[in-house]
């Protein structure tokens, strides 16, 4: 008995240090990705995700009217954010702030390791650190990071030619489950759709209107799994609707341009000389994912929103154009040099000590909140002598009102950048007037209360009274 179970312990070793000697550069790329992509900044859609999470358990609540802001009281909305919430507030409520920024993490380095070929090219030593850059200015505590694990599945499944008929089930779950996570989907199914028809007309020497039949079929079977989810068809004309053009969309700034963050710029635009090198070396067969791949660019360029599809698409592309691709010697010299591996490994610890420093900080969620400047003390001052009737608040704290003050009821938050009046009037539009100093929106909502950041100046509120005031906020009240 004592030697089988030697046996099978030594066997499990062996086997155990074959994997790691097979998969030692894959574990090293997912170890450090964790490192990269876990963050503990607490984004500014953390509360209100949180407590609709914490609602679908209690009550059973998936959204709908609106029960969280005093100046759109019942207005209708289809979450488009449940699966996510409910992934996050289990993993909040059960493992705690840290393990579920630490999971997220572990969501966007799986994302990229599935992207990576059997065989690493050489060509991954000049992608990997351009895919992680980008994908760490993008990902975080948000559901951003489960948009970039499906669009990874989606992209790998699209390259890897999984369109014939028997797919067509493993097709469907996918995008039925992504449609019930995040509203991100619209984007990829787009993507999807796009690269489908383009891979068909590539394949065909003549086109004939029957080629079309089956791809069609399969986006159209698409489509209809991302309607199976709580709100149905009113979620995906709700999304057309709202980003069609609502008012302030340039004022999001996860909405601007790419281009205007640094130092997210020197990596976008490192991405984009990638980009022009693969279009000199690319075979005939690649072009349907070249145009995808512009065409994510592209968006990219325009909106910063589009970058978790771009960071994918990129790092696709260059691995199927270069798979067979020799570096040049110099490079492959100038990586045995003792400058160039201490270099790098000076990064990589810098990278760790940055990961370990921001672990510290988040291990406190209440000093993590003063870090990230939220008004912890100006919102407790609010609520213990009574000031939580119709406030005005900034639009990054709507989200960290709702969570911390849940008698309170907001002006604007997250949700509401697309939500109109029967009249076309925008809440966010209004808002923006305000805090630009066009007042005439003001005369519309009975304002009593007002939480500003400790260095904001509003023109149309000079006759309130501040009654409160630390390094972050400040309070006023009307006389």
């Amino acid at each position: 008995m004592t030697f089988v179970v030697r046996y099978k312990l030594s066997r499990a070793k062996a086997w155990g240090i074959f994997f790691l000697a097979q998969n030692k550069f894959r574990i090293l790329i997912s170890l450090f990705g964790v490192l990269v992509l876990t963050k503990f900044f607490v984004d500014p859609d953390l509360g209100w995700n949180l407590v609709m999470g914490r609602e679908f358990f209690r009550f059973g609540e998936i959204g709908g009217p609106d029960h969280f802001s005093w100046t759109m009281p019942g207005y209708s909305w289809p979450n488009t954010y449940l699966g996510y919430q409910i992934i996050f507030s289990f993993l909040f409520d059960n493992f705690g702030f840290l393990a579920t920024a630490i999971f997220f993490g572990m969501v966007g380095s799986a994302a990229i390791l599935i992207l990576i070929p059997k065989r690493i090219p050489g060509i991954a030593i000049l992608v990997l650190p351009v895919v992680f850059g980008l994908a760490a200015s993008i990902l975080g505590l948000r559901p951003h990071n489960l948009d970039f694990l499906f669009f990874a599945i989606v992209v790998k499944l699209m390259v890897s030619r999984r369109f014939e008929y028997r797919f067509w089930p493993l097709w469907f779950v996918i995008f039925c489950f992504w449609a019930n996570v995040h509203a991100g989907y619209f984007v990829g199914f787009g993507i999807f759709a796009t690269y489908l028809l383009l891979t068909t007309i590539a394949k065909q020497r003549y086109l004939r209107p029957g080629i079309f039949l089956k791809p069609l079929g399969l986006i159209t079977l698409c489509y209809l799994a991302t309607l199976i989810t709580p709100f149905g068809f009113y979620t995906f004309g709700n999304l057309v609707t709202n980003y069609a053009g609502f008012d302030g969309f340039w004022n999001i700034a996860e909405n601007q341009p790419t281009i205007l963050f640094f130092p997210q710029s020197i990596l976008f635009t490192l991405s984009g000389v990638l980009l022009v090198w693969a279009l000199k070396k690319t075979k005939g067969d690649k072009w349907p994912l070249i145009l995808v791949s512009i065409a994510a660019f592209m968006l990219a360029f325009v909106s910063f929103l589009f970058l978790v599809y771009w960071t994918i698409l990129f790092a696709v592309l260059m691995f199927e154009v270069f798979e067979g691709y020799k570096l040049p010697k110099f490079i492959l010299v100038a990586g045995k040099s003792f400058v160039v591996r201490f270099s790098i490994l000076v990064a990589v610890l810098a990278i760790a000590l940055n990961f370990v420093a921001n672990l510290l900080t988040g291990y406190d969620l209440r000093e993590r909140l003063f870090w990230d400047n939220y008004p912890v003390n100006a919102l407790r001052f609010m609520q213990s002598h009574g000031y939580t009737n119709n406030v005005f608040n900034k639009y990054d704290w709507g989200g960290f009102v709702i969570w911390q003050a849940p008698q309170m009821k907001v002006f604007i938050d997250g949700r509401m950048t697309g939500w109109r009046y029967p009249d076309g009037r925008g809440i966010l539009g209004d808002y923006l007037k305000i805090r630009n100093g066009d007042c005439d929106p003001l005369a519309k909502y009975d304002v009593r209360v007002v939480l500003l950041g400790a260095k904001d100046s509003l023109k149309c509120f000079d006759n309130y009274k501040i009654i409160y005031r630390d390094n972050t906020a400040k309070v006023l009240v009307r006389h």
